[in-house]
């Protein structure tokens, strides 16, 4: 079965991960790590029409940096249709995403189900910095102390 890098809605864009982390990684990452040939990396998200533009500004200006990683943004719904779509994904076998911003409460059930990939090594290999993130925000995108997931952005709730 096809595994992903999910990002939760606390989750990973922090540069789409595979590719950011893999493509700008220093010379002494592993050769298992480096990125030799070209891939495309379909990305689904849950940013909505506000935020196209700078998606594909993002999106736009990473594939021009390198010609090893293609990303190619996919706009599924809200949060509830990108769960239902990798739910559905995951059951058919087929059609999974290299990565995924999901919200954050997803994280722990995609983790048990296995559909998502631990990036330990990744992080290891790399040299990538966890320490930009707040630990409570570290936690809330690991499972069994496995991190399977990256920060990518928080809602604060406001009551007054």
């Amino acid at each position: 079965m096809k595994k992903f890098f999910s990002k939760s809605g606390l989750l990973c864009a922090a540069g789409l991960l595979a590719g950011s982390l893999l493509s700008a990684a220093p010379k002494s990452v592993p050769a298992k790590y480096a990125v030799n040939a070209p891939i495309e990396i379909v990305w689904w998200h849950a940013l909505e029409n506000q935020y196209a533009d700078l998606v594909n500004e993002v999106v736009d200006n990473f594939n021009k940096s390198q010609d090893k990683i293609t990303v190619k943004a996919e706009y599924i719904g809200n949060y509830a249709a990108v769960n239902q779509a990798l739910v559905a994904a995951q059951a058919a076998g087929s059609g999974l995403p290299a990565v995924v911003v999901a919200n954050t409460p997803y994280v722990a059930q995609y983790g048990a189900s296995g559909l998502c990939e631990d990036l330990t090594p990744y992080i290891k290999a790399t040299g990538f910095d966890l320490n930009d993130f707040g630990e409570g925000m570290i936690k809330a995108s690991s499972y069994n102390k496995k991190q399977v997931s990256l920060p990518f952005l928080i809602s604060t709730q406001v009551m007054y």
